[in-house]
């Protein structure tokens, strides 16, 4: 598949992400596969009977980022994949609020890959350290900490924690503005 094809790729993805409402449950239901490419055709600007929206739903399923919905070919469904790779997208759409989300984790050396890839996913959730295994956001994103948590294969050893009050209020909110 060329740059060009993997680009347009990316911006369809980003034109059916816009379609949805920003949300796990939003994002957990069934497409149609005509409704997606009526939206690609509109938002990309596709001649119509243009092969390239097929081509392009193709690489996405093999990419891992949709799947059919119980083989059911003119339907899919986004994985987790897809919904993590959006996660700034949706959060962007969030405003702040005034309980803090605080996640621990501690995950042991063998499991480093998912360690690293749930770290980078509570960085683009928004969250920042303010110890050695404790992250802190004033978003309310607990769905996306279980997706990401379970998609890497940590959940186990990873707790969060909603807070309304805390003997660091002022540290946070400063860490936060940074």
């Amino acid at each position: 598949m060329n740059k060009k094809l993997l680009k347009t790729g990316e911006k369809i993805l980003g034109a059916i992400f816009d379609y949805l409402m920003f949300s796990v449950d939003g994002l957990a239901k069934s497409f149609d596969r005509r409704e997606a490419c009526k939206i690609i055709y509109g938002e990309l600007g596709f001649e119509s009977g243009s092969k390239e929206p097929s081509k392009l739903f193709y690489e996405l399923e093999r990419r891992g980022y949709i799947k059919n919905d119980l083989g059911n070919e003119q339907s899919f469904k986004f994985t987790n994949k897809a919904k993590l790779a959006i996660i700034d997208k949706v959060l962007a759409t969030q405003s702040a609020e005034s309980t803090a989300m605080f996640v621990s984790f501690d995950i042991p050396e063998s499991l480093h890959r998912g360690r690293d890839l749930f770290r980078r996913a509570i960085k683009r959730m928004g969250f920042k350290q303010i110890q050695k295994s404790l992250w802190v956001c004033n978003k309310n994103v607990g769905s996306f900490i279980d997706l990401a948590a379970s998609e890497y294969k940590v959940s186990n050893y990873i707790v969060y924690i909603a807070s309304n009050k805390t003997n660091i209020d002022d540290y946070i909110s400063k860490i936060i503005k940074e």
